[in-house]
């Protein structure tokens, strides 16, 4: 997927999503975003430079937040070390396949991200739709940050969309009954100029839940998880350090030594273009070889009675 082109435009913030299904054009002064079958305006007044810089960002954020992402390079090096994921305090394999969906009247956009294991997109494990906005950080009333909002679809639109092999565009969007607000569980986009230290990349985001996680009702576990997570975001990479815990504290999911997983952008045509849902092809055999490793490790690590 080709990175998009966002620019500022007569006032108005007008971002050029390059996916397929999708394209922009100024009308009445307004940025749509048309998705087939439908059309949201998006206006947002620019009347001071404040509000320019603010939009610019976001449109930034937008441009690099989309697109696909994958640790594999992380969990081959991981291997070749002999960690391995879970108790032995590596990561599984994750790909994320995010793309944007409309624009809501209120200038907020809504994004679709899909996370699936092992390069493999009939393996998908979370599906989840953010809703993303400019804001102020909930530490600090005088500071800009971007509001990601986490949606989280109901058990007979989750189910929809796996039969329909997650076609997003293809739900009905004006069903009142698509997905539920995690309330307490927004993340939070903060920009810095400088480059990052440990990705070592130049400008990035980092983002960040206010009071460090949330806790929410788990459909899957019928109880209560704890949620911890951190996240950041570069032209080229998205690294996530998303934690679950129970009551008592014991791991659910993530990384158990709280390192990121460190996934780079993938692209058509690239090494691991073979991860991508437009393009998969049979895995390499190094692929094939860490499912192995991390198949015979599950096992021998089973718990006995």
């Amino acid at each position: 997927m080709r990175r998009p082109t966002d620019f500022v435009m007569m006032g108005f913030l007008t971002t050029h999503f390059s996916i397929r299904t999708s394209f922009t054009f100024r009308h009445n002064k307004c940025c749509c975003l048309v998705i087939p079958r439908r059309c949201v305006r998006c206006c947002l007044n620019l009347s001071t430079q404040e509000s320019k810089k603010t939009l610019e960002i976001f449109s930034t954020w937008l441009s690099w937040f989309q697109g696909d992402f994958d640790n594999f390079e992380q969990v081959v090096e991981e291997r070749n070390q002999k960690i391995f994921p879970r108790e032995g305090g590596g990561h599984e394999h994750i790909h994320c396949a995010i793309q944007p969906l409309f624009c809501k009247p209120d200038g907020h956009v809504l994004l679709f991200a899909k996370y699936y294991f092992n390069g493999n997109p009939d393996i998908v494990f979370r599906f989840r739709v953010y809703e993303a906005f400019p804001s102020v950080s909930p530490y600090h009333p005088e500071e800009m940050v971007l509001e990601m909002k986490i949606l989280r679809f109901y058990e007979e639109a989750a189910s929809r969309l796996k039969q329909i092999n997650f076609d997003i565009f293809q739900l009905d969007w004006n069903s009142d009954h698509m997905y539920e607000y995690l309330v307490g569980c927004e993340v939070y986009w903060k920009y810095n100029t400088s480059t990052h230290q440990s990705v070592g990349e130049g400008p990035h985001f980092i983002g960040f839940m206010k009071g460090g996680g949330c806790s929410v009702y788990s459909p899957e576990t019928k109880d209560i998880i704890h949620v911890k997570d951190d996240l950041i975001l570069t032209p080229n990479h998205l690294w996530v350090n998303d934690r679950g815990f129970d009551n008592c504290q014991n791991y659910i999911y993530g990384n158990q030594r709280g390192i990121h997983y460190q996934m780079k952008r993938v692209q058509s045509g690239d090494a691991l273009d073979w991860t991508l849902k437009a393009t998969h092809r049979p895995k390499p055999d190094i692929a094939k070889a860490i499912e192995e490793l991390d198949r015979q490790w599950k096992v021998s690590h089973q718990p006995s009675c």
